[in-house]
């Protein structure tokens, strides 16, 4: 059986990519059989490392791939625990991180590294070879530039521009779109 933990509106959204009732949990259960398959209910990278750490030795993590997400073949992720949600773009040559999120409508072009544990929010947009750290938040209706890299952590609020990394590189944050 597949549980997702979560129990808010990202659970249901994950439930929908599976197609059948899954059991939905409090992301801190404890009350999981060891035969269980794990899914992410939510977004959040410190979340799903607190999980991972609960659950990893003794559950596998499922992927959850909307049908309706486009998927070029040359695409690698290293599973367990990515998710790609309806009409997710990923192009050419990307490669996904382990628990990487790729919300929807979200385009990864051309040559993308993506980190474990990111989120890609709805909407946003990364040109060709973009690299993100580990751990990068990218907020809904972003666009990330041709040749940008971002290091570990950083997060860009929903509706950013970035151009170039040194706009973000001192603080790791943009905290406002332009």
């Amino acid at each position: 059986m597949i549980i997702i933990l979560g129990d808010g509106a990202h659970a249901k959204v994950v439930q929908s990519v599976f197609g059948a009732p899954l059991a939905i949990h409090c992301w801190d259960s404890t009350d999981i059989s060891v035969d269980d398959e794990l899914c992410f209910g939510m977004a959040h990278p410190q979340h799903k490392r607190q999980l991972v750490e609960m659950h990893g030795s003794s559950h596998k993590f499922a992927s959850a791939i909307h049908r309706r997400s486009f998927i070029d073949d040359t695409v690698l992720w290293k599973a367990p625990g990515v998710q790609v949600m309806a009409g997710a773009i990923l192009q050419y040559g990307v490669f996904l991180g382990r628990y990487t999120l790729v919300n929807t409508g979200a385009q990864i072009d051309h040559d993308c590294v993506i980190g474990d544990y990111c989120h890609i929010g709805p909407g946003a947009i990364l040109c060709g070879n973009v690299t993100l750290g580990d751990d990068c938040v990218i907020g809904a209706g972003t666009v990330v530039v041709q040749g940008v890299s971002l290091d570990a952590g950083t997060k860009i609020s929903a509706g950013s521009l970035v151009v170039r990394q040194d706009d973000v590189r001192a603080s790791r944050r943009v905290l406002r779109g332009n």
